[in-house]
């Protein structure tokens, strides 16, 4: 939950500078960033707890509900 806020508050940011390099500046290495750390806490939760956790992650969104 804190990914989908930290990005949430990213594109608010460069929201409120209504500048489009705002968005390559601030937004896209922050979820650059975001999406790499998901895919290794993905893989560790894998590991860790097997054919549960996928089944978990098939009926459940990992950044933002409803959407990825």
């Amino acid at each position: 939950m804190r990914n989908g806020l930290l990005l949430c508050a990213a594109f608010g940011v460069t929201l409120t500078m209504a500048n489009l390099a705002a968005l390559r500046i601030i937004l896209l290495p922050v979820l650059t960033i975001i999406l790499w750390r998901l895919r290794l806490e993905e893989n560790a939760l894998v590991e860790t707890f097997g054919e549960p956790y996928r089944r978990y992650q098939q009926r459940t969104k990992c950044l933002l509900p409803l959407i990825y």
